[in-house]
């Protein structure tokens, strides 16, 4: 649409024709033929299963030694 309106054309001389009622019956005038059974290849499968792919975990960061809080180290006492 943005190319469109870009060139200085009207969006609707593209749609126009698609939007009109004889437009809808053409398509839908066909009649759908359903697939016989001897149509349908040996190896049809009705209902695929569906596989988990195979999903390697990503390497973790290496532990580090937590540091010490400085709000919990002891001080020590003030001598007298």
């Amino acid at each position: 649409m943005a190319a469109i309106v870009s060139k200085g054309e009207l969006v609707y001389d593209y749609v126009e024709t698609y939007l009109y009622t004889s437009s809808f019956r053409n398509t839908h005038s066909h009649a759908v033929q359903p697939i016989l059974t001897e149509d349908i290849p040996p190896d049809y499968v009705e209902e695929p299963q569906i596989l988990v792919p195979d999903v390697k975990r990503s390497p973790e960061r290496p532990r580090t030694k937590m540091k010490a809080n400085l709000g919990s180290k002891k001080l020590p006492k003030a001598q007298k």
